[in-house]
């Protein structure tokens, strides 16, 4: 049995372009396919049997959000070859985030334009708590 074959066993091809991963997954939904005693994540091996992907190479093999966003697929039209900042940017950009949901500060202070102060698009702080936090450290200095 080719590792082809083994592999597509485990493959459900929707319409809508998807190929869902239908064999083990991990708890955060990618698929997971073991070679030689290895465990790799499926869309990994995908890149890997279809276009010549270096499955010990460094570079990671991220989902293309705005194809399906969906962590079973292992169609390699779904996946680019990137690195973890281009993986988190896609996430915060597309508001996958898990952060991305909150609406206030823990706080209790509403996430508004005018007070939520941004970390170079990797995430967001409570203006209000920031100016509270400096005026009480300024305060203990002196």
């Amino acid at each position: 049995m080719t590792l082809k074959y083994r592999f597509m066993r485990h493959v459900r091809i929707q319409d809508n372009s998807c190929h869902i991963w239908l064999g083990s997954k991990n708890k955060d939904g990618y698929g997971t396919f073991r070679i030689a005693g290895k465990m790799y994540y499926a869309h990994r091996i995908a890149r890997y049997l279809y276009c010549g992907f270096d499955l010990n190479s460094v570079v990671q093999v991220n989902h293309k959000p705005d194809k399906c966003n969906n962590s079973a697929c292992v169609n390699v039209d779904h996946t680019y070859e990137g690195n973890q900042r281009n993986n988190m940017e896609d996430i915060v950009k597309y508001g996958n985030h898990n952060n991305s949901i909150k609406t206030h500060c823990p706080q209790g202070h509403e996430y508004t334009k005018h007070n939520t102060l941004s970390n170079n698009n990797t995430g967001r702080r409570c203006r209000i708590c920031h100016r509270e936090k400096e005026a009480n450290r300024r305060y203990i200095r002196h």
